[in-house]
């Protein structure tokens, strides 16, 4: 069974809505969402 990523929780309606409420980008928040996933798998190593 494959561990459940920030995407499979949140839907995109999820990403506008709280893009909006930090004031930034959508593209800029779902990035910053990928580095940190990315980094997790890495053992927190970039």
């Amino acid at each position: 069974r494959k561990a459940l990523t920030a995407f499979d929780v949140i839907s995109a309606n999820d990403v506008i809505e709280l893009s909006n409420e930090l004031g930034i980008s959508e593209d800029k928040l779902t990035y910053a969402v990928l580095e940190v996933i990315s980094k997790r798998k890495n053992g927190g190593k970039k």
